[in-house]
């Protein structure tokens, strides 16, 4: 079973919450503040990760299976799924198997990837599992938190240290497993346009700003938000950014699924 821990009343709408690669419950940590009194926040610990870093599995369809029996019973008609990054993807996958109504991703690949970008990734991640598996855990955090996607994040020296003590905790080899299961080539990401999308991200992180700046001209079901100082990490760099347009974006959905308006 995957660890998770809860915040606020079960009679305010769910919040389901998926963090990313090397993280856990406790990425949520600052932004549980400014949302527990609106919603029943319920973080997960993926398998990886955490204190579910040793659930067994063999492949991606059988985390998969493990990650819906446990969200599931959480997810029903008012209730919203959030995954950021690698937790994004996976949200992207499950989320049309589950009874919730809205999605929200932070800095997440939305479509499939092509053969050429595959092939490319594969590179990247035999190269980040090999030196996760075989270098020092200090020094390979060093380097992922040098990539460019989180580039604002050695411009604020306290929160990179905070984040990278938190990690300090976990094992690589069950790491690189869940790295390598969690694959976007071994993901089939579908988006439901029909079905409200809030997209955030930092604009600094150009990646995923491009992403973002894709999706605004798709539907008016999709709010598109990027925080202008921010880079791939943005609910840990501004959290109450983040929680201020999730809690804006399920407001403005959940008052007109309970009045059975059409926007």
């Amino acid at each position: 079973m995957l660890f998770r821990r809860e915040f606020g009343s079960k009679n305010k709408p769910t919040l389901i919450l998926l963090h990313g690669f090397l993280g856990t419950h406790q990425d949520f940590s600052t932004l549980i503040p400014y949302l527990k009194e609106d919603f029943y926040c319920v973080c997960f610990d993926l398998p990886g990760h955490g204190k579910s870093k040793q659930l067994q599995y063999t492949n991606y369809d059988s985390l998969e299976e493990i990650i819906l029996r446990d969200i599931e019973p959480y997810s029903n008609a008012s209730s919203s799924l959030l995954g950021y990054s690698m937790g994004g993807r996976i949200a992207l996958n499950i989320f049309n198997r589950l009874n919730c109504s809205k999605l929200i991703l932070i800095s997440t690949r939305i479509d499939p990837l092509s053969k050429e970008e595959k092939d490319e990734r594969a590179l990247f991640e035999k190269k980040w599992a090999t030196t996760l598996l075989k270098d020092s855990f200090s020094n390979f955090l060093i380097t992922w938190y040098s990539q460019p996607l989180f580039c604002t994040l050695k411009e604020n020296p306290l929160l990179l240290k905070k984040i990278m003590s938190k990690r300090f905790n976990e094992d690589p080899k069950f790491l690189a497993k869940a790295f390598l299961a969690l694959s976007p080539c071994n993901l089939l990401p579908h988006f439901d346009s029909k079905k409200p999308l809030l997209y955030l991200t930092g604009s600094k992180d150009l990646k995923y700003a491009s992403i973002a700046k894709k999706l605004e001209q798709n539907s008016n079901q999709i709010f598109v938000h990027s925080h202008p100082t921010s880079s791939h990490a943005v609910h840990l760099e501004a959290p109450e950014f983040t929680a201020n347009q999730i809690t804006t974006f399920h407001r403005y959905f959940y008052d007109r699924m309970e009045n059975s308006t059409s926007i």
